[in-house]
């Protein structure tokens, strides 16, 4: 009969692997007094840590611009002149290219003469008008009276349609230039010196480089527990060995329907101002769940989870190291313990035991071989893996 470990006097496992030293592989190869073997189940086994654990999670996205645009002149024409070429930098209101504007500056001089003469009709048929009607009907009838007003104000609107059309020329002749809006680098031009351009076919890709952000797909289970301001490193396959620390800034909050998920946004304004994580870019970020500083820190190896909760596997240690009648040192326990995963990582688990005292800092911790351990096994302890 087994006794159960007493937690007051724990022996070192390091005194029965001494004992057990001369054991072979496999199950324990110890005899007793009668000559039989003893059945010690081999395992590995670490101490429970105290420590602080990072989860982080890896998602994959691409770099964007969160000023870009694709440019198009809002009126037809020939191309008579191309002010920046592709990978050129431009300023905001800088000109990009120019249409031939010879027929629409014939066309804007006419319609600006027909305004000034409109102007001075106008002004002489309302100073008739007011003159008609600070003569009264002494001197001129009511017809005449009439007739001068209504003149004046046929007048005044056809002054108003000569100014419409006079600024409808001139919109179409400013739309003869196209500007950059922003500050930007030109990423794509699809027109030439000589070429027609089409109204509303893109001419110029334009991108701002100084606000490149990472948009990254999250998953819906873990977009619940991220909060702005969880740190992330980027890297990106085309540029080996290089990373960056950027923050999560902001995570819509609406999924895209069709696949499901949440899109993350980090921006890159301050992190990268070599400018190497350029728009278009495959990235991988890692981005932190969870910071964990726990008593009880184990291998993930040791974790088991499925349908029934996740649980670790201790070993107790007797009390004592005295042989017993059969001649052989008491081996120790296995005992089952379910626990809550607080975080975890590709190497270690934070947990906590869901019954108060049932795991400690430096308790041993079962690392392989738990799949033929049940609660209460004898055990034979191994050094773990790399262990002097």
């Amino acid at each position: 009969m087994l006794r159960r470990a007493s937690r007051s006097r724990l022996v070192p496992p390091a005194l029965f692997l001494v004992a057990l030293a001369g054991c072979g592989d496999g199950a324990a190869a110890a005899q007793d007094a009668s000559g039989m073997p003893a059945f010690r189940v081999p395992v590995t086994w670490a101490h429970a840590e105290a420590g602080e654990l990072v989860e982080q999670v890896e998602l994959v996205g691409d770099v964007v611009s969160r000023h870009h645009a694709e440019l198009a002149f809002e009126r037809a024409g020939r191309v008579v002149e191309v002010a920046a070429e592709l990978g050129d930098e431009v300023p905001a209101g800088g000109v990009l290219a120019r249409l031939d504007d010879g027929v629409l500056l014939q066309e804007l001089a006419v319609a600006r003469a027909q305004l000034d003469a409109a102007r001075q009709t106008s002004g002489w048929l309302s100073r008739e008008a007011e003159r008609g009607r600070s003569a009264g009907n002494r001197v001129l009838n009511d017809g005449e009276i009439d007739r001068r007003v209504s003149a004046a104000a046929a007048a005044l609107a056809g002054l108003a349609e000569r100014e419409a059309e006079v600024a409808r020329l001139q919109e179409r002749y400013e739309q003869g230039t196209l500007l950059a809006p922003f500050d930007g680098v030109v990423t794509r031009r699809d027109i030439a010196l000589g070429s027609f351009a089409a109204e509303g076919r893109t001419a110029f890709g334009l991108v701002d480089l100084a606000r490149r952000e990472v948009h990254v797909e999250v998953p819906g289970p873990l977009a619940a527990g991220l909060a702005s301001g969880a740190p992330a490193q980027v890297r990106s396959d085309d540029l080996p060995g290089a990373e960056w620390t950027v923050r999560l800034d902001e995570l819509v909050p609406a999924a895209d329907p069709a696949t499901r998920t949440f899109t993350g946004v980090l921006r890159l304004d301050e992190a990268d101002p070599q400018r190497r994580l350029l728009p278009g870019l495959f990235v991988r970020v890692r981005l932190e769940r969870a910071r964990v500083a726990s008593p009880t820190l184990v291998p993930a190896d040791a974790l088991v989870v499925d349908e029934r909760g996740a649980r670790i596997t201790v070993a107790d240690l007797p009390a004592s190291s005295e042989p017993g009648p059969d001649g052989l040192p008491p081996a120790p326990a296995a005992r089952l313990v379910p626990v809550r995963v607080l975080a975890r990582d590709r190497e270690r688990a934070a947990v906590e035991a869901l019954e108060p005292g049932a795991l400690a800092t430096g308790a041993i911790v079962l690392v392989t071989g738990t799949d033929n351990v049940w609660p209460g096994a004898p055990l034979m302890l191994q050094p773990p893996p790399g262990a002097p």
